[in-house]
């Protein structure tokens, strides 16, 4: 748990703490040693993420390695990096790592096939062509691990747009899960979204999250809309580029994207 300004910090939980760093930190340096030993020459990972990485990676450019490191998602984590080479998935990446040494940046597209999702195989949505597919993309895994804040917003997303159309002509509620959501349960008034191919591409699909990288995965066609939340700020993420609103804004627009499907532009 965090340490509370002006909490007395535990000295044996900090040199409990330290003893762990040491270890970790020894056991990335060995590990690098030995795919150097290995003979390899360049090293392609994913791993920012991972603290561990920074002495793993700076360890294999000592032994001569060229390490390139393809972002794992939109995130932000340890701000230092030893890679040569950065493939980055938003400007706001770029602007927020420091290299140790010189690297190179470049902008990375994501696969464009999305996977299915855990025991969805059998679930099939049918649309309708005169209603608004919206499709929730939720970022809450099954560990859990760091989404208390996210389960707040997205929860109070679910229980909004259920209120408001729940039972409303013109808009049906989807729930696509995360991929490491290994039990799903669509909220009230959602239908479990397993396979894209139903709604994807369509010009009345409306995909909407908090943070989920498919806001930039090409897999995922149709109009995106990232939500403004509590303590929760797409910008933080991605490029100023990309559709913002906040949830009031989102149920404001709901309506109107349900007589367009219906009757045409106005």
């Amino acid at each position: 748990p965090a340490v509370e300004i002006g909490q007395r910090r535990n000295p044996h939980r900090a040199l409990v703490e330290r003893s762990l760093q040491r270890l970790e930190s020894r056991a990335q340096i060995r590990g690098a040693r030995s795919v150097a030993r290995a003979g390899f020459r360049t090293v392609q990972l994913s791993d920012e993420f991972d603290l561990g990485s920074l002495d793993f990676c700076r360890t294999l450019r000592r032994y001569g390695l060229h390490v390139v490191n393809s972002a794992h998602g939109i995130g932000k984590y340890l701000p230092v990096h030893a890679y040569q080479e950065f493939r980055v998935l938003t400007d706001r990446q770029r602007e927020y790592y420091l290299a140790t040494g010189h690297c190179r940046y470049s902008r990375r597209l994501l696969n464009g096939r999305a996977p299915r999702v855990s025991r969805g195989g059998t679930t099939v949505v049918v649309v309708d062509a005169m209603t608004v597919n919206l499709v929730f993309l939720s970022g809450q895994t099954t560990l859990g691990i760091g989404e208390s804040l996210l389960v707040v917003n997205e929860t109070a997303a679910f229980r909004r747009l259920g209120a408001e159309f729940g039972s409303a002509i013109g808009v049906r509620l989807l729930y696509r899960p995360h991929p490491n959501n290994h039990n799903p349960a669509p909220p009230s008034a959602f239908e479990l979204l397993a396979i894209l191919e139903p709604v994807n591409g369509r010009p009345n699909t409306v995909f909407v999250s908090y943070n989920s990288t498919c806001q930039i995965d090409p897999a995922f066609q149709g109009r995106k809309i990232l939500i403004r939340g509590q303590f929760m700020c797409p910008e933080t993420w991605f490029d100023t580029s990309e559709e913002m609103m906040d949830l009031d804004q989102l149920v404001a627009e709901l309506p109107r994207l349900g007589r367009e499907a219906r009757d045409g532009p106005a």
